[in-house]
């Protein structure tokens, strides 16, 4: 709004201004014809008055030669007469007549503007006088008209002629300013009256102009804001003849350049044309046209980054004077995306139309507007007896309303509906159908349409009926079998878990189904279980061995030992393995009862045998050590005086011990002691055992480390031998390490399908024992000490009181990482103490 008021205001200003400029110029015009016909006026007026002072002079000169002063001063006194008679002309005209006397100047004429009027003015040098400038060129005998400066220092204009007779010179002058005064008076008053003018013109330029530009402002808005709504660019070709094309800034940005960095022109345009377009484009423009014709039409132009899109271009033609079109102008607007939607529309229209799937549109209240060609052909109806119509057309009444009624209550709710229909042919013939149903939405979410598709699942029903009796067949055979039965798929994820499966893993079908398989595994079998699964999926082949014995792990996550036959098959394409589990936990305990027996038999057979050697050859054998003892004694005191006799007897003093201690061991096992079992709770023997030694372990650096639960678990036990076992355990696991480590003893109750046991578990992180040494460890003699540090009974003693208390003893142990002896014993459940 501002900016529209300085411009008319600047508007204004320039047409005051040429009024101005052409007032003063007229002024200017007018003063200096005034100026020149003042010139012209003043030569004359010189020249008439230097004639006829001529004139009279020649007379006095004839006539007045008796004038007492001689004719010169006849002529002067003459002059003098008549110009006090007439005066001088204007405000400041006057007559300057003068002679040259020597080198000065002498006025002969009375000077106006002198403040001394007695009498004549005095002379004036030749030389010095600027001021005398026109009466030294009139007595040099010149003519003519100048401006200069008078006695008085003001400017003049001054005409100059010389008068021939006496040599006088006479100049006639006026003041400047006296001609310049009427002429700067009117225009003082011609501007202060064209100023008023102005300003009132101004004011009712304003006024009549602000409706006019309001208007005008208003159909500009109009514009831009239809324009920038559009997004179109704008083009002009003034002249049709030419190259030169106007382009708008929003139609260089629609070809994604930057406003002038390509030119503009119908050169460039054709540069930019499909090749397939450039021919029909420059056909139409050809012409003819008419005048106000709308040129129309559609091309590919090519934009910045070398893709073509299409435009739509619209245009106005204007004809010239010879009727001949000379101006075009218009729009261009993208349309590529909208092209691409219709050419898409087109392509989906077509696949609907030709698609082996019926299609049926309708409008919100269900009325039938469109139906493809094979529905038409599937239910035998024709289009035109369809359109209009509701789908209830199809309805065979099999379904109940309350049917209906939910699928529509779920379309009104915008929501995608999936089912199935059993409806009836124009014959009467019934037929199946899937049916999926979608809400068609507008820009704001508003259902417009409803659009169905159908398929004929006639064939697939019966196909359906017949497999759902072989499935409830299976399923009621698999469901019966005592065996677990696992089905996977390529993914290695439970598809199948019959009630087999479930009685043996604790895991409802429900819960497990498509989870891993690994979740039946243990960590060390999940490594095993990866590689094969990965080698089968390279190969597509199982395994050779198709039938092993596993550990499975339950839901109460407890291990059941089974007996696993893997197969696999093909269903649809895809591969399927399928895995049948047997519990074999009651054979495994027979098998270990049966192991356990034998090597129960074994070790008895074994340390019978040795009980016998021990009683048949101890008395044999200590009797000769007694003897050699006492020798040995008696050596000692007669050779108290020398210690290499001393030496001698001490190592074979030592050596006696020793035979006597494995014999002692020997005769332990030749005889069969009386036990005394009792209620004991192991975690108080093995606490009192703890107290004998935990002073020596301290000092081997070997931390001890409880694990107890289920203290108040009782078991029948003699507690003099348990305590025998626990402290001949803990010495081995102090002497596994002889760097310091930790000793780890932990109880806890286990609970088996059959049996209730305590479990007892002594661990150390000392050197471990290999395979070979594991499995001799119970033997009797047996020793990994130096020779004279160890008879080798100790762990055969302990397992034969294991033995004797019911339990179980094993060991696990790796090399480098420490050993773990594991013993089971069955908890007592009797209330007595007996």
């Amino acid at each position: 709004m501002g900016s529209e008021n300085k411009q008319r205001l600047y508007l204004v200003s320039l047409m005051a201004l040429v009024a101005l400029g052409v007032g003063a110029l007229s002024i200017c015009t007018i003063y200096k014809i005034s100026y020149e016909q003042k010139q012209n006026d003043l030569l004359y007026i010189v020249k008439s008055s230097a004639r006829f002072l001529e004139s009279v002079a020649r007379f006095d000169l004839e006539q007045s030669t008796d004038y007492p002063e001689g004719p010169i001063n006849a002529t002067l006194s003459q002059f003098r007469e008549a110009h006090k008679r007439f005066g001088d002309f204007g405000k400041t005209g006057e007559y300057v007549l003068a002679r040259l006397e020597g080198d000065r100047i002498v006025c002969l004429l009375e000077r106006r503007h002198s403040s001394d009027t007695s009498h004549l003015p005095g002379t004036t040098s030749l030389n010095s006088a600027e001021s005398e400038e026109p009466m030294k060129r009139a007595l040099a005998g010149q003519s003519g008209v100048m401006v200069a400066r008078d006695y008085r220092g003001h400017e003049v204009l001054a005409a100059y002629e010389p008068v021939a007779v006496h040599n006088l010179g006479l100049v006639a002058k006026i003041d400047v300013s006296e001609i310049r005064e009427p002429f700067i008076t009117s225009a003082l008053s011609a501007g202060a009256g064209g100023l008023v003018i102005i300003v009132f013109g101004v004011l009712a330029f304003f006024r009549l102009s602000d409706p006019l530009i309001a208007s005008i402002r208003e159909l500009q808005e109009r514009y831009e804001l239809a324009v920038r709504g559009s997004k179109d660019g704008l083009w002009d070709w003034s002249d049709m003849g030419k190259d030169e094309v106007w382009w708008s800034d929003d139609l260089y940005g629609l070809l994604g350049y930057e406003v002038d960095e390509i030119e503009a022109g119908l050169s460039t345009f054709k540069k930019l044309l499909h090749p397939e377009e450039l021919p029909v484009v420059a056909e139409r423009l050809k012409g003819p046209f008419e005048d106000g014709a709308v040129f129309e039409m559609e091309y590919r132009l090519k934009i910045k980054n070398g893709d073509y899109r299409w435009f739509h271009a619209r245009g106005v033609v204007k004809q010239g004077d010879q009727g001949k079109p000379d101006r075009m102008s218009g729009s261009i607007s993208d349309i590529h995306d909208q092209k691409m939607d219709r050419a898409e529309i087109e392509k989906l229209s077509q696949i609907i139309e030709q698609s082996p799937i019926s299609v049926l549109i309708t409008d919100r209240e269900g009325n039938i507007e469109y139906a493809n060609e094979a529905l038409l052909e599937h239910t035998g109806y024709t289009r035109e007896e369809l359109l209009g119509k509701n789908p209830r057309i199809f309805k065979s009444g099999r379904f109940e309303a309350s049917y209906y009624d939910r699928m529509w209550k779920h379309l009104a709710e915008g929501k995608t509906w999936r089912g199935v229909f059993h409806n009836k042919k124009k014959n009467g013939e019934l037929y199946w159908e899937s049916v999926l149903i979608s809400p068609l939405k507008d820009s704001y979410g508003n259902v417009t349409n409803f659009i169905g598709l159908k398929e004929d699942i006639t064939d697939k029903k019966r196909m359906e009926s017949t497999l759902i009796d072989h499935e409830r067949l299976i399923r009621s055979v698999v469901d019966s079998m005592r065996d677990g039965l696992i089905i996977l798929n390529a993914n290695g994820n439970i598809q199948l878990f019959n009630k087999g499966a479930e009685e043996i893993l604790g895991y409802s079908a429900e819960e497990i189904m498509d989870e891993s398989v690994q979740i039946l595994m243990g960590e060390e079998d999940k490594g095993k279980h990866l590689a094969g699964f990965e080698r089968y999926l390279a190969s597509n082949k199982l395994q050779n061995k198709h039938s092993f014995e596993v550990l499975a792990l339950k839901k109460d996550r407890d291990f059941v030992p089974v007996e696993l036959t893997v197969s696999q098959m093909e269903q649809r394409g895809e591969r399927l393995i399928v895995g049948v589990l047997r519990d074999i936990s009651e054979r495994k305990e027979s098998e270990e009862k049966i192991e356990m027996a034998q090597n129960q038999v074994m070790q008895s057979q074994k340390l019978a045998a040795i009980g016998e050697l021990a009683a048949g050859v101890s008395h044999e054998v200590l009797n000769p050590v007694n003897i050699i003892s006492v020798s040995t004694q008696m050596l000692q005191r007669k050779a108290l005086d020398d210690p290499k006799i001393q030496e001698y007897c001490d190592k074979v003093k030592h050596e006696i011990q020793r035979i006597t201690k494995i014999m002692s061991a020997l005769l332990a096992f030749s005889r069969e002691s009386d036990s005394s079992f009792e209620k004991t709770v192991l975690s108080d023997e093995i606490d009192k055992v703890l107290l004998l030694v935990e002073e020596d372990l301290k000092l081997n650096n070997i931390k001890i480390v409880k694990n107890y639960s289920d203290t108040s678990v009782n078991v029948l036990s003699d507690k003099d031998k348990i305590r025998q076992v626990f402290l001949n355990l803990i010495a081995n696991a102090n002497h596994a390490m002889p760097k310091g480590g930790t000793l780890t003893i932990s109880c806890a109750r286990e609970n088996k399908k059959k049996a209730d046991n305590f479990v007892v578990k002594v661990s150390d992180t000392g050197i471990g024992m290999s395979e070979e040494i594991r499995s001799k460890i119970f033997d009797p003699f047996f020793t990994t000490k130096p020779e004279g540090e160890g008879t080798g009974m100790g762990l055969s003693i302990v397992h034969g009181i294991i033995e004797e208390h019911k339990g179980k003893i094993r060991v696990e142990s790796t090399p480098g990482e420490g050993t773990t002896f594991i013993m089971t014993f069955p908890i007592c459940d009797c209330d007595s103490e007996n």
